[in-house]
């Protein structure tokens, strides 16, 4: 970029209106994620019907876990309006935390330790963003072992004496993201990956069923099933042809995975190394 001071965020939104600065951001942003070492990205994408969805298919799962019918008139309150005011104020306590966890997972299988870091959005957020993930995040299980068995995915049962996440991570409070480079960027990549799934609604419905997932295994407990990628989905990962750059730094997504909720609430992750779908038991 050119001129004689830097734009104060780096925004993909603002970006987004002039296509040849765009290019030359997302261009760059691109090769410093992919170039350089040890950085990684991690992304999870919301959009409103999933979530409100996934609410719909946890309360069925609750449900049919406790051997009872499932209760359809309490089901369809969740989108009333109340309940969809009340989501959206406390929504981001369920997203904090979920990628707190994400991050903190992903830093444990690496045997290292990281600083975690949140763009003080507004002081009402903070205090009890930080007091939840702070009192929370330290009891989370990892190096949990996975089992791949055809199309399903299969760990352990809880264990007391399961290895705990304690102090690998530590909280800290950044400084606004207009005076921290590492925010600007993950706030460019987040404008970057809303963008890929707005160009690529497919994403949000392919392979979806209306049945519950079940976690239907005694011996191992089931997580995930799997389900493959078409061809033509594949290749809108692969090779650049809309307005984002996703295809340009994925070999830098930890894991080679996206994570989202599809349009009937499925949690699922995407993973662009071998072209699967990996949608998280209800």
């Amino acid at each position: 970029m050119t001129g004689s001071a830097a734009p104060e965020e780096l925004k993909y939104q603002k970006y987004s209106k002039h296509p040849g600065l765009l290019k030359k951001v997302g261009n760059r942003i691109s090769e410093f994620l992919t170039r350089t070492p040890g950085v990684t990205a991690i992304g999870l994408y919301v959009p409103r019907d999933g979530y409100f969805a996934e609410k719909a298919r946890s309360y069925q799962a609750f449900d049919y876990y406790e051997g009872k019918a499932p209760d359809f008139d309490d089901i369809a309150k969740i989108k009333s309006q109340e309940r969809i005011d009340r989501a959206v104020r406390e929504a981001w306590r369920d997203f904090a935390f979920t990628l707190a966890a994400c991050v903190g997972n992903y830093i444990a299988g690496q045997k290292g330790q990281a600083k975690l870091y949140f763009d003080p959005v507004s002081a009402k957020h903070d205090h009890p963003s930080f007091a939840m993930i702070r009192e929370v995040l330290p009891k989370i299980p990892i190096d949990e072992p996975t089992i791949r068995q055809g199309n399903k995915i299969l760990t352990v049962w809880p264990s007391e004496k399961a290895k705990r996440l304690k102090k690998r991570i530590r909280l800290a409070q950044s400084l606004p993201s207009e005076q921290c480079p590492g925010l600007q960027v993950a706030d460019f990549v987040a404008g970057d990956l809303r963008t890929f799934f707005d160009e690529n609604q497919e994403f949000l419905s392919a392979a979806l069923t209306q049945e519950l997932l079940i976690n239907k295994n005694v011996l191992f407990p089931q997580t995930n099933f799997i389900k493959t990628v078409s061809p033509g989905l594949t290749e809108k990962v692969t090779r650049k042809t809309g307005k984002s750059f996703l295809p340009k730094y994925r070999s830098a997504l930890a894991k080679g995975l996206i994570s989202y909720y599809t349009s009937n609430g499925h949690m699922r992750a995407l993973d662009t190394v071998n072209a699967e779908f990996r949608d998280l038991v209800d």
